[in-house]
Order: C-alpha cells, then structure tokens, then sequence
C-alpha cells in the first residue's frame, strides 16, 4: 500500500500563532486590514495611528503588495500650486460628470501628503538637472499629471520594498495567502470569527479561528498608479 504523502503545513499558520503568541490576537484591539496591496498598506498606516495592534490579511503571499506591485509606481499628484477644485473640473470634462466630486476632491487634497510621505520612505520621482519634477499629461488634460518613478518603469517593485519596510518599521503584522470567506458579527458590531480559505497541496483548506473581541475594519482609497 502506498504511503500517504503528508502534506506541508502552510505558513501563514506559524505567521498567525506567531501573532497571537505576543497577545496581539487574544488580549487586544486589533485593527485587521483585508488585502495588503497599495491602499491596504496605507489602509494600516493610517490604523496604526490609532491602534497599536494592527494586522493585515491578503490572499497572496505575504510581500508580494497587490497588483500595485506590477505598476510604474507614478502617481498622480496635485502639487501646492494648482487647487483641486481645477483638477476635478478637468476630470468632470472628460468622465462627463460621471464621477463622485467630493471623493476626488478629498484625494487630490490628501495626494500631496501621501507623495512627501513615499520621497520620505525613499521612493525617487524624475526631476530635470534643475530639480523640477518631471511629469507626463494624462488623457490630454492640462492638470492631471502623472509624476514617475526613477528609473522609469521599476516604481511598482520599489513602491511595494518601502511600503513593506514601513510596514515592519511599524509593527505592522502579515499573513499571507488568507482569502476571507466570512466576517461573523455579534450585535452588529462585534466581529469575533474570522474564517480564511487557503490552498494546501491543490485543494482548499477552510479555518475558523476566535481573533479577539473587538476589530476595528479599515477601508481607504490608495493614491498610487
């Protein structure tokens, strides 16, 4: 009779006992970010202000920072010199109006920030030999402007290297190859169950493990191209 191949224990088991080990899951309010791309990292950036716990799940491997990842690592950006109010009159010209105002607004104001946040990390934008930022139109409006990466083309790859490194900086702890199936809530506000799916030797594995009393869900819009 052949012998039953015993398969490997995936890690984001260790990665989680690990967690809980520090009292993170058992003891504490925990800030819990579903998805660990762009906007997720800056989704728990921005928790960790608030929480000293905060953790973030995603269905790929742990570092691999989402589909931003395979981006340029530009960014849109409204500079000190140009109000946003203008940029969203030129996305309302060309969406035809189909779009939430106030939303782009709020970005557009915030995109400055977020843009010295990753010079800090640093993430390096173009800039001519008199230290201009150097900046591509978009969709031909006179405004919207994509400002790059340097080296062009490799932004995506380092954007996720900082972000990751803030991340850790922080202690910001990730588990990867985690796809969220169910959020069990209690009153209406007490999240106490967190169920995963994850995928062993071609098959799919479901767990159900207690994280703690309270979660505090965090959702943002990211910045980044």
């Amino acid at each position: 009779m052949a012998e039953k191949k015993k398969l490997k224990k995936p890690r984001w088991i260790d990665e989680f006992k690990n967690f809980a080990i520090k009292g993170n899951a058992l003891s504490m309010a925990v800030g819990v970010i579903i998805g660990g791309g762009f906007s997720g990292s800056w989704a728990a950036l921005t928790a960790r202000q608030h929480v000293e716990n905060v953790l973030i799940v995603d269905k790929g491997p742990r570092d691999w920072g989402g589909l931003g990842g395979m981006s340029g690592g530009d960014m849109i950006v409204k500079q000190p010199e140009f109000a946003a109010k203008d940029l969203v009159e030129e996305l309302v010209y060309y969406y035809d109006g189909l779009c939430e105002q106030d939303v782009l607004e709020e970005i557009l104001n915030q995109s400055y920030e977020r843009f010295k946040d990753y010079e800090k990390m640093g993430h390096e934008f173009a800039r001519d030999d008199s230290g201009r930022l150097m900046s591509i139109p978009q969709r031909g409006l006179e405004l919207m402007r994509y400002y790059f990466y340097h080296p062009y083309g490799k932004g995506g790859a380092h954007t996720t290297q900082i972000l990751n490194a803030e991340l850790q900086r922080l202690n910001v702890q990730r588990i990867g190859r985690i796809e969220i199936t169910d959020l069990v809530q209690k009153d209406g506000s007490f999240i106490r169950h967190l169920k995963a799916s994850d995928t062993v030797g071609g098959s799919i594995r479901k767990s159900s493990f207690l994280m703690t009393e309270h979660f505090t869900l965090k959702k943002t819009l990211g910045y980044t191209a």
